[in-house]
């Protein structure tokens, strides 16, 4: 669990870097190796909500939503039904 919490917070150090990065292959780049870290995640802890929710908005903003709705799915399928309930009313408001 400790070990997946490092990766995660590693993986989430990326994603500001990403936003920040000058041109669009440099954003491209930071996002993508953002991707890998929240994937290194799940392979040490598959239920890591926060990595599959990530990887999810990461889907969505390429446009993927298969990728995307697989790991909405698995948070949803994981989290706490008081988690879930925001995540839906997110969901219903992307695809009314």
């Amino acid at each position: 669990l400790n070990l997946a919490y490092m990766l995660d917070t590693l993986a989430k150090m990326q994603l500001p870097a990403a936003a920040e990065a000058r041109g669009q292959q440099q954003q491209q780049e930071w996002r993508a190796e953002a991707q890998e870290w929240f994937e290194r995640v799940l392979s040490v802890f598959p239920v890591h909500t926060g990595a599959h929710f990530s990887l999810a908005e990461a889907a969505l903003e390429r446009g993927d939503l298969d990728t995307a709705l697989q790991h909405y799915d698995a948070v949803v399928r994981t989290e706490s039904s008081d988690n879930v309930d925001p995540l839906l009313r997110a969901a219903n408001a992307c695809w009314p």
